[in-house]
């Protein structure tokens, strides 16, 4: 689908990707369509890792930031209290679609 490359991650990307039907497209229009969608998925995954962070920097010195986070989230007790600590080894960082 001609166009995807050009609209910016966010709702009306999504909105786009949502009508299309993948198995439909021809090969290059799939990739592109794939490409988006990754776009997309890292936009919501950014979205994601910001509200963890709020809720680990809210929930600092009261004693259950990780605990909330892990909670939220499902991830192991052990790793949600690295969160809203150094953003630089939070999963994803810096990494983005090579489409």
């Amino acid at each position: 689908m001609a166009g995807l490359a050009e609209i910016p991650a966010g709702l009306l990307l999504a909105a786009a990707l949502d009508i299309l039907d993948l198995p439909a497209l021809d090969g290059g229009e799939r990739v592109d369509a794939l490409c988006a969608l990754a776009r997309q998925v890292a936009h919501q995954q950014a979205l994601l890792l910001q509200g963890m962070a709020a809720v680990a920097e809210r929930s600092v010195g009261i004693g259950f930031d990780g605990d909330e986070v892990a909670f939220a989230l499902h991830l192991p007790r052990m790793v949600a209290p690295h969160f809203g600590r150094d953003r630089s080894t939070w999963p994803g960082r810096g990494s983005s679609p090579t489409c």
